[in-house]
């Protein structure tokens, strides 16, 4: 006697006993079509936050003058531009100040500082301010810059050394 012989095979309808190796590839296909979206997203994800520190730009809020490269001080205001993960532009506007260096980081140049942000945070959960900081960690390619290398030297050496005196105190 064969096994489709059987009355337990014989007693079970057609759509469940004979099309059991479609339902088993419909499973293994759709857990492989589940896996490449969460592969998919995972990686998406790790690349949006290793690289949406990166700077496109920074912009210096000086009056017109030719000699503000050199006058930067802790209390020079900039604007850092970002990309979020559908790349559109994230601009922070804060003091120099209000960044400090990151040490012996490959990913990161500065960060904002922490009471920065929980003042921030207080402020806009009191409704008394906007969102201004929209990203607080910067990764800066000193490499290949372009524009004003006498003013960027001079931002990244204010930086630098509230970051040294922060560490003293």
């Amino acid at each position: 006697m064969y096994f489709w012989d059987s009355p337990k095979i014989e007693s079970v309808d057609t759509t469940n006993a004979v099309y059991l190796g479609e339902t088993l590839t419909h499973h293994v296909s759709i857990q492989m079509i589940i896996t490449a979206a969460l592969a998919s997203a995972c990686s998406t994800g790790a690349l949006s936050f290793l690289l949406s520190p990166y700077v496109n730009s920074i912009y210096l809020h000086t009056e017109e003058d030719e000699n503000a490269a050199t006058r930067i001080t802790p209390n020079t205001i900039i604007s850092i531009e970002t990309l979020d993960i559908l790349a559109r532009q994230r601009t922070t506007t804060l003091k120099l100040r209000e960044l400090s260096p990151v040490p012996q980081s490959s990913l990161l140049t500065w960060k904002v500082n922490k009471k920065v942000l929980a003042k921030e945070l207080n402020l806009i959960e009191q409704g008394k301010g906007e969102k201004r900081i929209h990203q607080h960690r910067f990764w800066l390619d000193q490499r290949n810059g372009v524009g004003d290398r006498e003013a960027m030297s001079n931002i990244l050496r204010v930086i630098n050394e509230q970051g040294r005196k922060r560490i003293f105190l």
